[in-house]
């Protein structure tokens, strides 16, 4: 069994055991009339139908995981701006916090996509998530480095997008963490979208906090 798929069934399976115990619970306490009030009986009817909602948004992401790592790898005719990744970044905001931008003036230059709003969406998912480990800090999204092919990007939290390495290769960069609670296995799904576009990715080995994003730019 890979790593990877090892992860995945650990995330699914410790994502599946709350909900499936509401539900089960909730079930079991209605069959058996514990509920006399009517108030009492709609709110284990809400609370089972949101445990059983939830089961269901891991199936679909599962099925579009599954989908993801058996496709072929994609044509990539379409194109978006540098800039439009960017602002789903930067406009994205944590617990009242903004998104400050800083290094390098942002290319005029563009991404190979599939001509889906997938890429975008997987940038989005790890914006999310690495901003809301920023803690007290500014969050930042960095243009940490640009080339004629690669545009690298940093974000995170102040602090730990500064102890970011810039390479992906970098003795000290490691492969992004994806079991993490409350996103099931979508973290996987977006990674793999990442991937699917060319997209590098990484974490600091021992301080965790921020994400490189390495892009290929398409030439000019």
């Amino acid at each position: 069994m890979t790593s990877e798929l090892a992860s995945v069934l650990s995330v699914l399976a410790h994502e599946i055991r709350t909900p499936l115990a509401v539900s089960q619970g909730y079930l079991r306490l209605m069959a058996e009339g514990r509920f006399t009030a009517a108030e009492e009986h709609d709110s284990a009817v809400e609370r089972t139908r949101l445990a059983l909602n939830k089961l269901a948004v891991l199936c679909e992401d599962m099925s579009r995981l599954g989908a993801l790592a058996d496709a072929e790898l994609p044509s990539l005719g379409s194109r978006v701006p540098v800039s439009a990744l960017i602002a789903v970044m930067v406009n994205h905001k944590s617990e009242g916090h903004a998104v400050v931008l800083r290094g390098a003036p942002l290319p005029v230059r563009e991404v190979a996509t599939d001509g889906t709003a997938d890429l975008a969406d997987a940038v989005g998912a790890f914006s999310q998530i690495t901003f809301a480990d920023a803690g007290p800090e500014a969050r930042v999204v960095d243009i940490a480095n640009i080339s004629p092919r690669t545009l690298t990007v940093i974000l995170g939290g102040e602090a730990a997008v500064a102890d970011l390495p810039r390479d992906p290769d970098s003795s000290e960069a490691a492969a992004l963490s994806l079991g993490r609670g409350g996103f099931g296995v979508s973290l996987f799904c977006a990674v793999h979208v990442l991937r699917r576009h060319r997209v590098r990715t990484w974490q600091h080995a021992d301080r965790p906090g921020a994400i490189g994003m390495a892009f290929s730019l398409v030439d000019e």
